[in-house]
């Protein structure tokens, strides 16, 4: 999904915002940074029971392995910007849940590894969200909550290709399928929403509109409710939706602040 791209973009804004002392135009990187932590503790277990699956096992693989190494680095970089008492509390937090969630990641893959990891991400997504949420709240620039509504599709892609994978390795309950019904309902609801947001750019129109497209294609094979032979197409087909997401929370951070 352009991993390296993605970090080079990180560490190019958030050593500006180092060397800067926290201007105001910082605040929205901040948030989106925060975002990406949501993302991949949902990444994590996709990625794991892809391996698990043996499903383009290798590519799991490095994207596991990816995953873990750029939370590492988001919560180096995020101890430098959350300032505030309630940001650092949060941070603390979500220190915290990572513990035993890189645990979970470093264990040998097995059912038993696969239910225990997704336990972990939940509790370290619902950390991350309280985190960047409280960032949101205390940005200096105006419409900062589209990076972290855009953001959150970024979770919600990675959320249904796994519990899609779960169901596909033998995990399945009323619980992962009203966790698959929430999560897409989310994802049309806030895509509309930014669809007809007033201001978009040119740029921005174009990018929701082939993620409309790519959204379509991906939701339709997840209706297939599990057959094993679309595996391959939802991983694809996710990465694709991932990679839209990324490339319209980029575009808005520019429209906010003049800066890539």
């Amino acid at each position: 999904m352009g991993a390296n791209k993605m970090k080079t973009l990180v560490i190019l804004a958030l050593s500006g915002l180092c060397l800067l002392g926290g201007p105001a135009w910082a605040d929205p990187f901040a948030v989106d940074q925060a975002g990406q932590q949501r993302m991949l503790t949902q990444r994590m277990v996709k990625s794991y029971a892809q391996i698990g699956l043996d499903l383009v096992a290798a590519d799991a693989g490095a994207q596991l392995a990816g995953a873990v190494e750029r939370f590492e680095f988001n919560l180096s970089w995020l101890g430098r910007i959350a300032t505030s008492s309630p940001a650092r509390k949060e941070l603390a937090d979500l220190r915290a849940a990572w513990i035993p969630l890189k645990k979970a990641t470093l264990a040998e893959v097995s059912p038993q590894g696969l239910r225990e990891l997704d336990a972990r991400a939940a509790t370290a997504l619902g950390v991350a969200d309280r985190l960047t949420r409280q960032l949101e709240s205390e940005s200096r620039v105006a419409g900062t909550a589209v990076i972290n509504q855009a953001a959150r599709q970024r979770m919600l892609s990675q959320r249904m290709v796994k519990v899609y994978m779960l169901r596909l390795s033998g995990f399945d309950s009323a619980e992962l399928r009203e966790e698959m019904k929430l999560a897409k309902e989310q994802f049309s609801a806030s895509l509309d929403e930014l669809t007809h947001r007033p201001g978009n750019s040119p740029a921005v129109v174009d990018k929701l509109h082939d993620l409309r497209l790519q959204w379509d294609w991906l939701q339709a094979a997840l209706d297939t409710d599990g057959a094993e032979n679309f595996g391959l197409v939802i991983a694809e087909s996710g990465e694709a939706v991932l990679v839209l997401c990324e490339d319209i929370v980029r575009l808005y951070l520019y429209e906010l602040t003049g800066r890539r």
